[in-house]
């Protein structure tokens, strides 16, 4: 096995030049206050892989995050926030990313760092091509490829990782070093399962994912983060079916919430019965983990305005913007632009928040270019705003 850097193509010099110039300007040791970088893999693209191979592109992506880990400069992001990405940023097929991008990327994921890469698989061959790209400023920093066939993809994948670690001039305990010669499976059938799984997971189909992680476990039931994920999946089932049979039991309320999705589920009951003191009680919990909550302030806006007092003083902005707005999907595609334009000030982030996501609920054919283009604004902007960041 052996890396190629002949990239066939003009875009050979230029990947060279910047693997040179920015691995030597910035190495991931060296940064000036000793911290480790947070960097974030995203899935592989595999635009020219074999049909029966594409969920290979998900799977080697999650395994080489577990061994960029081992090296004490890099801090990898937990895969699950990748979601926000797919949410907010076309990254294209062909996994290009632009210095725009780069960076809205980097504010939604906290990362300095992202891991882009392809895969290319037609039996026997296997190549992965990666890139390391800054967050700050779009460049390439590092690249690194691999190949061999696909039967020993696990080692494949492991020259990869080495070979990127190196490039970005990341460091490796000898305990780490050992950690990254061991692969988390050399099963191949374990291993398309798993990227099935990863794939299932995205689009949100729970038991697909289930599905396929059972089969992977049972091709490799040594297949360590197959079984934790699975684990922790039908955890999540498990709880969720008990929550679903207590709600059934309290009439229609969660006796133990324990989640601002719970009092919010509650709040709209309570409202509902016309119980308004229990509705202000779930919403104010509602509010103690998330400032700002658009649903919460649409919720609250149902109820008397003399409770409004009651309401967290950093919530009342929202509640104000809800109330004016009523019905918030069709009437805040109304709001004056000028309330929008910069949102500093709370009321006006509240006003920018409703806006956006009305603009993002609407049709896609009944906005206009200058609304998309609004949009994808209000975004990057409120993105700068870390206490919203799990605003809902």
């Amino acid at each position: 096995m052996r890396a190629n850097s002949n990239l066939s193509s003009r875009s050979a010099v230029a990947f060279a030049m910047l693997l040179w110039l920015g691995a030597a300007a910035w190495p991931a040791s060296a940064r000036a206050d000793g911290a480790a970088l947070r960097a974030a893999v995203l899935p592989f693209e595999a635009p020219h892989a074999d049909a029966e191979l594409q969920p290979l592109g998900k799977a080697l992506a999650d395994m080489l995050a577990t061994d960029l880990s081992n090296s004490r400069d890099l801090v990898l992001v937990e895969r699950e926030r990748l979601a926000a990405l797919k949410q907010e940023i076309a990254l294209g097929r062909s996994g290009a990313v632009d210095r725009a991008t780069a960076a809205r990327a980097g504010k939604l994921l906290g990362a300095e760092l992202l891991i882009v890469g392809r895969l290319t698989a037609a039996r026997p061959k296997l190549r992965i091509d990666a890139r390391a790209v800054s967050a700050e400023s779009g460049e390439v920093v590092a690249t690194a490829s691999a190949e061999g066939t696909v039967d020993t993809f696990f080692d494949v994948e492991r020259e990869l990782a080495t070979r990127l670690l190196d490039a970005l001039g990341a460091t490796l305990a000898p305990l780490a070093r050992m950690k990254l010669r061991k692969p988390a499976t050399r099963s191949l059938s374990a291993a398309l399962a798993y990227g099935r799984a990863l794939d299932a997971h995205d689009r949100g189909d729970s038991a697909a994912a289930r599905k396929a992680l059972s089969a992977a476990v049972a091709a490799d039931p040594g297949f360590a983060a197959a079984k934790a994920r699975l684990d922790a999946l039908q955890k999540r089932v498990e709880a969720l079916e008990a929550r679903t049979e207590a709600v059934e039991t309290a009439g229609g309320r969660i006796l133990r919430p324990s989640h601002p999705v719970d009092h919010l589920h509650n709040a709209d009951i309570a409202s509902g019965r016309g119980e308004h003191e229990r509705a202000v009680e779930d919403l104010r919990a509602v509010w103690k983990e998330r400032p700002a909550s658009v649903q919460a302030a649409t919720l609250w806006a149902r109820l008397p305005a003399r409770l409004d007092a009651k309401a967290p003083p950093a919530a009342r902005a929202w509640i104000a913007v809800a109330r004016a707005l009523r019905t918030p999907g069709e009437a805040a595609l109304g709001l004056a632009p000028e309330v929008r334009a910069d949102p500093k000030t709370a009321a006006a982030r509240a006003a920018a928040w409703f806006r956006l996501l009305a603009l993002r609920a609407a049709p896609t054919k009944r906005l206009a270019a200058e609304e998309r283009r609004e949009a994808s604004w209000l975004g990057a902007r409120l993105a700068t705003f870390t206490e919203d960041r799990e605003v809902f």
